[in-house]
């Protein structure tokens, strides 16, 4: 299941690649076949190049981000979840999909949107807001219907208090990705599988405790379909 989704990510990124190359050679041909066009000018075009590419490539990757591999992710998330009660299934990859995808991608984007203007005031609180919204994806991996405010709510409620034990157990995989790396990246199919489990165990814990003490209910962690 993390192969499809490594994948996917893979693809999408070759296919920006291809795909901003073609307007920029068109629009560097035109100027190179300018009448201005000059030696002197060279320059300005190569910068011209880098920043219609730049920008073409970035759209195309956060657009493919938002719309594929975020619902992908969250399908991962899903299927992992249902694991842990066997009830797991091979749709679950695709559940979002056809599951309140449209209020998925937009809590993804606002996610995304707040820990990048946050990380603009300081780095410091850029970093404990990502923590804050990280069991964002969890959550709606259960309920993707849930309201935009109470989602990033049950988020914040789950990580009170937990965002240094998140951080510090986020660190404890460091020497298994290092030793990944190490067999050219092949190991890490196998650890990639066995860091999702864990971090689907931390949210299943983080949410009992949170149920227990009334912060959340348990009936907000289940799609009743609208």
């Amino acid at each position: 299941m993390c192969v499809i989704v490594s994948a996917a990510s893979y693809i999408i990124s070759m296919i920006a690649s291809s795909v901003m190359t073609v307007p920029v050679s068109g629009i560097l041909s035109a100027l190179m076949s300018s009448p201005g066009y000059s030696s002197q000018s060279a320059e300005l075009y190569a910068v011209i190049s880098v920043m219609i590419s730049t920008g073409i490539g970035t759209v195309i990757m956060a657009a493919a981000s938002l719309f594929i591999l975020l619902p992908l992710n969250i399908g991962l998330i899903r299927f992992y979840i249902n694991e842990t009660t066997e009830t797991h299934n091979i749709y679950d990859l695709v559940y979002i999909f056809k599951s309140r995808m449209g209020n998925v991608v937009l809590i993804g984007f606002l996610k995304n949107l707040y820990t990048f203007l946050w990380s603009l005031l300081l780095i410091v609180p850029g970093i404990v807001k990502s923590y804050e919204y990280s069991m964002i994806n969890y959550i709606l991996a259960e309920n993707p219907s849930l309201d935009r405010k109470r989602a990033f709510e049950i988020s914040k409620a789950l990580t009170d208090g937990n965002k240094f034990k998140i951080f510090l157990f986020s660190l404890s995989f460091i020497g298994w990705i290092l030793l990944g790396c190490m067999a050219f990246g092949i190991g890490l199919i196998f650890v990639e599988p066995y860091m999702q489990a864990s971090f689907i165990q931390l949210y299943l814990d983080l949410k009992t405790r949170a149920i227990e003490n009334g912060s959340v209910s348990a009936d907000e962690f289940t799609y009743i379909g609208i």
